[in-house]
């Protein structure tokens, strides 16, 4: 007798709370629960726990109007009469009956919700620019992303150019220096444990390349035309003229020493000549004419 009785107990309140009895969730994504309650509610602490009973495991309830635990987060909008539980990172040892709940005197009202948690093959990733502006400055570059909408996490992404393996990144990044050709086609690989898509082409056409380069990416419907100004050719031109410069500015100093040194040194020969003679013309003057010797006595 006393085991209908308690098992009456333990079941939740109807009505005063209710909402979407079951969802589903990807593993690595997040899922959003909403659940509402009558507005005689609206001051009342909220919470979500795990299980479908009174005796359920509660894993976080509202301090205010928000809470938080780990992934698990909690929302109250009493205005609307809602309050919202998000749970990110989703594992797939998740699944199975949880609450919502509202503490109040006697019984908690509770609603049941059954959470199915599962694992999904990435879907085909989409393409777009995150670049918006058709001219880009210099050193700008123009960027595509890769991305899949649906799948379980983690989705690794991958670019190539033809057959050849070029980033292991969702975001291609397209420079005018990379482009060695006029055209160029690129796409990306989406794979996660459950299988792999790839994505439609994109297609580079390069139309001149100089001191401006300009090209057109395209892929579907979707099309962005860029103007590049290059550094290199005008900075490679100034930099040959300043060293044609220089050069021209260290050959002609080389000159000038060489003719300031040639003109000091027959400056300094004339010198030692003209000291010499006057050496030779003081020590004449002193000695004076040769005076005849005297005769001895008989």
């Amino acid at each position: 007798m006393w085991i209908p009785i308690l098992i009456v107990c333990s079941l939740p309140v109807s009505g005063a709370v209710w909402g979407k009895e079951h969802v589903r969730g990807v593993v690595g994504r997040a899922i959003t629960i909403d659940c509402h309650y009558e507005a005689k509610y609206r001051s009342h602490i909220k919470y979500w726990c795990q299980g479908w009973t009174r005796q359920c495991r509660v894993l976080l309830e509202t301090n205010g109007q928000h809470g938080r635990n780990g992934r698990v987060s909690i929302t109250d909008n009493p205005a609307q009469g809602i309050f919202t539980v998000t749970v990110e990172d989703l594992h797939s040892g998740e699944t199975g009956w949880y609450s919502c709940g509202i503490t109040a005197s006697g019984y908690d009202p509770l609603f049941n919700v059954y959470l199915q948690v599962s694992d999904e093959p990435v879907s085909v990733p989409v393409l777009g620019f995150l670049s918006s502006a058709n001219v880009s400055c210099v050193g700008g570059s123009v960027t595509v992303s890769c991305r899949s909408e649906r799948g379980s996490l983690p989705i690794s992404y991958t670019w190539y150019e033809n057959t050849l393996k070029i980033s292991n990144n969702n975001n291609l990044g397209l420079r005018c220096q990379y482009f060695k050709q006029q055209s160029h086609q690129y796409y990306c690989k989406a794979s996660n444990n459950r299988g792999t898509e790839f994505s439609e082409m994109v297609t580079v056409a390069v139309s001149n390349t100089g001191e401006n380069c300009s090209y057109v990416v395209h892929f579907g419907n979707n099309e962005h035309k860029v103007t590049e100004r290059m550094m290199t050719t005008p900075f490679a031109s100034t930099v040959k003229r300043s060293n044609e410069s220089q050069n021209d500015s260290t050959r002609s100093t080389c000159t000038e020493c060489y003719m300031i040194w040639n003109v000091g040194r027959w400056l300094y020969f004339a010198l030692l000549g003209i000291c010499s003679i006057s050496v030779s013309l003081f020590t004449s003057i002193r000695k004076g004419p040769n005076e005849p010797k005297p005769h001895s006595l008989p």
